[in-house]
């Protein structure tokens, strides 16, 4: 069942497809409207285009990354099982069904026992994917061939284990930030408290430049998340910690430096809801960059404006219990931004409500609810533990794939659009 909380959904899947289009962006009233919406279509419905699910064939089991990358215009999906030790992609019909192409198990020679991140890049005229073996310790390094398969046999791919110069113990989540003309790899290593930074180089091998490790000041105990923004001229990585519930802010030098810039935790404000602190993105609105974090535990967001130097100011925040007949935040965990049209959505994911919850952001950085989809409103959903969430635009369409860690699958959505 779809939920409607008093705001219509209706003007989101709109920009959503005339952005597609390259229309002239549609302004949304950034408070519920009273009466009709001044538009010309309607919300129709999420057409629920494929789920996937584990099986004999997938390596779904455990489900904690999705990545997509588009390879000889085609769009490929990546999907990381941590459980099955292993990444299965699928390529991404234009009627939004996942076509099973192949899996990557974990063998000797890779870091993927326990996988969880996924993050890709572009060098020179290939693509790049990377992803941490939370069990191995450690980093996989794959290009990406024509067909979208992942390979692992030229001789500039590699792994990269734990060491003691190293924080990958149980590597969790990946960033890849460029600066000053060199590409980084940032890995959190969750059971290190830790993070540890390598340059990419042209032919996509790992060489180690920086750790940063917990202090009495920053807040890396337990890392969750990764998050890269751009303000200015200066990019900035944040991590966001289950255990010291809070989110540190380090800008990205030029030689792969890290330097603390701020830390804030649940304890900074009443309206911070940083417990259990987890799933991480950031966007760009005017001239304004906003940061997102999902607490697993406080069962809600917090918005916060990036300041020029990397400073964290409390914008706003929403929890479950505002409107839990109708909200999905009960377990908040993954978070997903995105700008289209001039407009920004925000949709986030719950493990213990078991389905998404999407908001619209406003010019300052607060939101509006638009859109609760729960994983029983449909037996064939495969959110159930939602763990990830990504989007992305193929043939004038917008899709969103939702990763369930206990359904170990995958749902993908359409938006679509009727006359009024």
């Amino acid at each position: 069942m779809l939920k409607h909380p008093g705001y219509s959904l209706l003007a989101f899947l709109l920009v959503l497809l005339m952005s597609c289009k390259e229309a002239t962006p549609v302004a949304i009233v950034p408070e519920p409207p009273t009466g009709p919406l001044p538009i010309t279509y309607r919300l129709a419905s999420l057409r629920n285009s494929d789920n996937v699910w584990d099986d004999a064939i997938y390596r779904l089991a455990g489900l904690r990354g999705l990545e997509t990358v588009v390879v000889n215009n085609k769009l490929y999906l990546y999907a990381s099982g941590f459980t099955d030790d292993g990444i299965t992609f699928f390529e991404v019909r234009n009627n939004g069904t996942l076509r099973y192409l192949n899996y990557v198990q974990d063998i000797s020679n890779f870091e993927l026992d326990g996988v969880q991140g996924l993050a890709t890049t572009t060098i020179g005229e290939h693509e790049y994917l990377y992803a941490s073996g939370g069990v191995d310790d450690g980093v996989s390094a794959f290009r990406i061939l024509s067909n979208g398969a992942p390979s692992h046999t030229h001789p500039f791919t590699e792994t990269v284990s734990n060491a003691a110069s190293y924080n990958l113990n149980g590597a969790d989540s990946l960033a890849i930030t460029q600066v000053g003309g060199r590409q980084f790899l940032i890995v959190a290593g969750y059971n290190d408290d830790g993070l540890s930074l390598f340059e990419i180089s042209t032919n996509g091998q790992l060489l180690h430049r920086t750790n940063v490790n917990n202090s009495l000041s920053t807040n890396l105990n337990g890392p969750r998340d990764l998050e890269i923004a751009v303000v200015g001229t200066k990019t900035f990585l944040f991590v966001s910690a289950d255990v010291d519930k809070g989110v540190s802010v380090y800008e990205v030098g030029v030689g792969g430096t890290l330097t603390n810039r701020d830390n804030i935790n649940d304890t900074g404000g009443f309206n911070h809801k940083l417990d259990g602190a987890w799933g991480l993105d950031s966007i760009q609105i005017g001239d304004k960059t906003f940061l997102f974090v999902a607490g697993l535990n406080d069962d809600g967001v917090t918005v916060f404006e990036v300041g020029s130097n990397g400073d964290l100011t409390y914008r706003s925040s929403v929890v479950d219990a505002d409107d839990a007949a109708n909200l999905e935040l009960d377990g908040a965990l993954a978070i997903h931004a995105a700008t289209f049209a001039g407009q920004t959505y925000l949709v986030v994911g719950s493990t213990i409500d078991d389905g998404i919850s999407i908001f619209g952001v406003s010019p300052d950085g607060n939101l509006t609810n638009l859109l609760n989809l729960d994983d029983t409103d449909n037996t064939g959903y495969q959110f159930d533990g939602v763990r990830t969430i990504t989007s992305a635009i193929l043939d004038n369409k917008a899709y969103l794939f939702v990763g369930g860690e206990s359904d170990n699958g995958i749902s993908v959505f359409e938006a679509v659009l009727g006359d009024s």
